[in-house]
């Protein structure tokens, strides 16, 4: 096609002119038989014959919804009952999977003095509770996806393991608090 016939169906179909028959309002069919064959014109189908088709403006896409107002949750402001969602810049991808990107809920944290408010995570695990060893800067989020009790650094500097040192160590802030929850 050369770039004057797409300059012509470009400026057709902004005039509404139909792309199928290019504005005859009929099309051309070819026959083939045993003894050769016979043209036939048949009405164009897209546009019924008048030779221009009916422009609609195309819908807009559905866009999602802003995401909420967070906040970062610290050990100053942490609550029971905080709603929370994953902080996407401290979260362990591949690893981390029990909200399923949905918010939480805080059921237990450990404040500056390191005692534990609200409840733990009931875990066996050392790892998944809150334990003596822990310290300051943790929350216990019960997950409304899974039902599920996890525990997430909201100001801690350890225990947190091989993967936050790979990224610089320091206090690490897991979760968002939603401002308006």
């Amino acid at each position: 096609m050369s770039e004057a016939d797409r300059e012509r169906a470009k400026n057709n179909l902004a005039q509404g002119v139909c792309p199928r028959c290019h504005g005859k309002g009929v099309l051309a069919r070819y026959v083939r038989t045993w003894d050769g064959g016979y043209r036939t014109d048949a009405t164009c189908f897209k546009c019924d014959g008048t030779g221009e088709v009916r422009r609609q403006p195309r819908a807009a896409a559905p866009s999602a919804p802003p995401p909420p107002p967070t906040a970062l949750l610290t050990v100053d402001t942490v609550a029971l009952g905080q709603r929370v969602l994953r902080n996407p810049a401290h979260w362990r991808a591949g690893k981390w999977k029990d909200d399923r990107k949905q918010p939480g809920t805080v059921v237990g944290y450990t404040g500056t003095d390191g005692a534990l408010v609200g409840v733990n995570s009931g875990s066996p695990h050392v790892y998944e509770r809150i334990s003596e060893a822990s310290g300051a800067g943790w929350a216990v989020v019960l997950w409304d996806a899974t039902r599920t009790m996890s525990v997430y650094p909201i100001g801690a500097s350890g225990p947190l393991g091989d993967w936050w040192t790979q990224r610089g160590g320091g206090p690490c802030h897991s979760l968002l608090r939603l401002v308006d929850a």
